[in-house]
């Protein structure tokens, strides 16, 4: 473990990171970091790969900030930043933390292709109605569908444990011949309904 100073520069941007951002929360980040400078920080890997700070780390370039103070960890210590110039309560401060949360909220713009190559890992972020409706306009791509065991009531309404992957892929000319394909199950989850519609293959083959 140790600290030590670093240029920005080193650092290398998430080619997977499921979080588009936009122009927006990407202005109201770049903003901040002009007005008020660095506040939280952000997260690599040992091999220097931004895992969470991608979009800071553009506003961090863009207010001319070059150097980084990078401190090593496993996981078992918390990194706190402390900013000597700012006292609770202050204007400054403030507004410091009003802009952290809302040019986060703001700047989440999710990547639903990338969140297919990684659907294995959604269960606990996700529950399955938020699933549905975040690949609802990628149907055609959508090469992973998963069984699921059915909430028990709405207030447990998460991701459930899966009993197994299936990984089906199927191609049609256009959307719509696959959309017609998924309404002609009668099932109301587009999961289940891709099911079927493999299982209709399948014995057709036989």
């Amino acid at each position: 473990m140790g600290i030590k100073k670093r240029k920005i520069t080193e650092y290398q941007q998430d080619k997977q990171n499921a979080n588009k951002g936009n122009t927006r929360g990407q202005a109201m980040i770049d903003a901040s970091f002009a007005e008020s400078g660095a506040g939280r920080s952000v997260l690599v890997t040992a091999d220097n790969v931004l895992i969470a700070g991608n979009h800071a780390i553009e506003g961090a370039i863009k207010a001319g900030i070059t150097d980084v103070i990078e401190v090593e960890t496993d996981g078992t210590q918390l990194v706190v930043v402390k900013r000597v110039d700012l006292q609770a309560g202050d204007k400054k401060a403030k507004r410091l933390s009003l802009a952290d949360n809302r040019s986060n909220e703001i700047n989440l713009t999710h990547d639903a292709e990338q969140l297919m190559q990684d659907i294995d890992l959604l269960e606990g972020l996700f529950r399955q109605d938020e699933i549905d409706e975040l690949f609802a306009d990628h149907a055609a791509e959508l090469e992973t569908a998963l069984a699921l065991d059915a909430p028990k009531d709405k207030e447990k309404s998460r991701v459930t444990k899966r009993k197994y992957i299936i990984k089906p892929v199927l191609s049609a000319d256009e959307i719509r011949v696959f959309e017609r394909a998924l309404k002609a199950t009668g099932k109301i989850n587009r999961g289940e309904a891709l099911i079927d519609i493999c299982k209709q293959y399948l014995d057709s083959q036989v």
